[in-house]
This record gives structure tokens, C-alpha cells and sequence, in this order.
């Protein structure tokens, strides 16, 4: 094996430990082969057949069956989200998405790792990816299918998280969870073994065939469970946003791709016309959804930093994209919540070009921006 490239290829996703690095290369799998769920013992449940989910007030990317299922001693990684059957089968649709369950099983992330008896019930919100977009976009969210009377019917469900969330995040997920729900911690090379174990949906996923290019976005959130995190967010840090009014420019001058190479000429331009440049990655969590929740107007490149539009109420977004490539995460998004969106597209190799932005072409962009119509959301769209 090439250790370097090993090595960088985990860069990529996650951080991981040398402990960790050597349990995937030596345990063996405890797992005969990927099934559907369709071939499992199992009980399904829908967001839909609840009061948590309609999808008829929902936009039609929004829309489709949200269902998880519950499994019979199983066992589950919390790093990972994949849950395997009592008889070795590991459930194809526990994993996000093709590429992750691929990159997962490639890897040996679904190895044989330390075990811990849970002799209740347990679920995860664990998930491939880890940057900052995809626990607030795919993550953290599937907290909300723990309120399905399902899940309700039990006294107690422990959910595990592994100890790779930040303090915030915690502190969200803690505040999120509905009263039968103990949070417990534990270690990322971990997988539990429990009398029933629940596959909390992935409520960003595809569920209409929306897009020939991504299987998941923020953007596919439903409705009800967009406004349900935005109102408990506020509530927990304290924040009773004033009236949209502020213009925010996202700088990306920290970042290690994706940048503007005229960035001091940009932000310039901005500054002169009332806008508050705003680097995202260093500023506590509280600060950044105040930021979003008080913008009327956001400039930024495409990047995890726009996932804040989760907080927003009422803004118009400029998103610019390094490449012409179909980056459907945070127009959908918009379109969910009525908020103008325009995107700028540059000429950039690939996704993350540093690339240049004409100050006329910034002009004009918000200038065209200005005078689009807000979305139309309604209870029936």
C-alpha cells in the first residue's frame, strides 16, 4: 500500500488517528455483503405520516417519502451512520450516498472495530463527511425524525455521536433532541451493538430525482425541519434578530482554494458601498447566525459558509462560482425559503479555482439582483 496516498485521500474527509488508521487496515469485516434494506427484517417509518412533514407545503425538490427504519439487534457505527443486521448484512441505504458507502467499505471504516452493548434502543447521526456544511446540512438535522412517534413510543433512546462535533455543535445537538433522547460521546473507531437500532433519515437526500449531479443538498430539507432548526437555534443562543438589514461580504482570504485573486480590490468595492467583510471560520458559531439571521444581502464564493443561510429570514444572495459546474446546494436552498439568488459563474478550471471577479461584472450582478422578484412559498407550492 502507498501510505502517502493513503494518508492524503483521509485528509480529504476526515482526521483520523493512527490507532484508527491501523484498526481499518487489520480488523477484519464482520459483514457478509451490502443488501437492500428491501431484503432485512425491519420496520419503516415516515416523516409523512406524522405532523412533522407535508410534502404538499413543501417546493417539489422538497417532496418525496423521508423514511427511516428500526432494526432488531443490529449494530451501528456512529462515525459512519451504516447499520449491519444481527445475520452480517450491512444496509446499503444506511450509508449517505454510492460514493461514501464505496469510499467506506474501500477504506475499512466498516471493520470489526471495539464493540459496546447498548440493551435499548440507539440511533446516530453519523455521517461520511465531516466539514462544517455537512453537519449542519445532513447531520444535525436528522435529529428532527427523532420526534416520529416511532421513536417516540420508547422511554429512553441513547443517540450516539462521535467526538468529532465541536463544543457549538454540541451544544445544538443537545438542545435539539427531544426528552426520551440521551446524548452519549464516543470513540470514532466504535461501533454499537443494540437490541434495536434506528436509522434516522437523511433528510437532504434526493427523494424526487431532482438532480442528475448531487444525491444530497440543503437544499432538499423539508420545509418544517428548516424552520423548526432556524427557531431552536435562535432560541438557544439568545437571538432575537432585528429587522434584515445588514450586507455581508464572506471572505474566503483564509481559505486554501476557492479564493478571489482580486479579493483586496473586492472587498474595497464592497466596504465603499456599506458592506461588512466578514471571514466565517474563526468567528464563534452565536456570531455567525446573527450575522445571517439580520443579512438582507450576502456576497459570497461558493463554500460551507453559506450553509448559514439555514439562520436567515429574509436576504438576497449573490453566490460566485469559480466554473461553470451545476452547484445546486444553495440556490435550492434559497428557493426553499423564497430568497432571491443569483449566481456568477467564472471561467476557473474546476470548483475550486482561485479566480478573478470583475468589479463590473460584481456590479452588474448586484444590480440584477436588486431587482429580482422574492420566490413564492406558500402552504401550497
Amino acid at each position: 500500500m502507498n501510505w502517502h496516498t493513503y494518508l492524503r485521500g483521509l485528509r480529504r474527509f476526515e482526521r483520523h488517528s493512527a490507532k484508527e488508521i491501523l484498526l481499518q487496515q487489520v480488523l477484519p469485516r464482520d459483514w457478509e455483503r451490502v443488501v437492500p434494506l428491501a431484503q432485512t427484517d425491519h420496520e419503516v417509518f415516515d416523516l409523512a405520516d406524522s405532523a412533522l412533514y407535508d410534502p404538499e407545503r413543501n417546493c417539489p425538490h422538497q417532496r418525496g417519502a423521508i423514511q427511516g427504519f428500526i432494526l432488531e439487534n443490529g449494530v451501528l457505527w456512529p462515525a459512519l451512520g451504516a447499520v449491519r443486521t444481527e445475520e452480517g448484512q450491512l444496509i446499503e441505504e444506511s450509508f449517505f450516498d454510492d460514493t461514501s458507502r464505496q469510499l467506506a467499505l474501500e477504506r475499512g471504516y466498516a471493520n470489526r472495530f471495539p464493540q459496546v452493548e447498548d440493551r435499548g434502543v440507539a440511533a446516530t447521526l453519523g455521517h461520511f463527511y465531516r466539514n462544517y456544511y455537512h453537519r449542519f446540512a445532513d447531520s444535525i438535522p436528522r435529529i428532527y425524525a427523532l420526534y416520529h412517534p416511532a421513536i417516540q413510543r420508547h422511554d429512553t433512546v441513547r443517540l450516539y455521536i462521535d467526538d468529532r462535533f465541536s463544543e457549538d455543535e454540541l451544544r445544538i445537538i443537545r438542545h435539539l433532541v427531544p426528552g426520551n433522547v440521551e446524548v452519549e460521546i464516543i470513540n470514532p473507531a466504535t461501533r454499537v451493538k443494540a437490541v434495536r437500532c434506528v436509522h434516522l433519515p437523511y433528510l437532504s437526500s434526493d427523494r424526487v430525482e431532482h438532480s442528475k449531479w448531487f444525491e444530497a443538498s440543503v437544499g432538499f430539507l423539508p420545509r418544517e425541519c428548516l424552520d423548526w432548526l432556524r427557531d431552536e437555534v435562535y432560541a438557544l443562543t439568545g437571538i432575537h434578530p432585528t429587522e434584515p438589514s445588514r450586507k455581508l461580504y464572506v471572505t474566503r482570504r483564509n481559505a486554501k482554494v476557492r479564493r478571489l485573486i482580486n479579493e483586496e480590490e473586492v472587498a474595497g468595492y464592497l466596504r465603499e458601498r456599506g458592506f461588512e467583510v466578514v471571514a466565517l471560520e474563526k468567528r464563534p458559531l452565536r456570531e455567525q447566525v446573527q450575522l445571517f439571521a439580520e443579512a438582507a444581502l450576502v456576497v459570497a464564493q461558493h463554500g460551507a459558509g453559506l450553509v448559514n443561510l439555514l439562520f436567515s429570514r429574509d436576504v438576497r444572495v449573490l453566490e460566485v462560482c469559480s466554473d461553470e459546474d451545476r452547484q445546486i446546494f444553495f440556490r435550492l436552498l434559497s428557493e426553499a425559503r423564497g430568497f432571491p439568488h443569483l449566481q456568477l459563474h467564472r471561467d476557473g478550471e474546476d470548483k475550486n479555482a482561485d479566480v478573478v471577479l470583475p468589479l463590473s461584472e460584481l456590479e452588474e450582478g448586484l444590480e440584477t439582483l436588486r431587482r429580482m422578484n422574492p420566490a413564492v412559498v406558500t402552504d401550497k407550492h
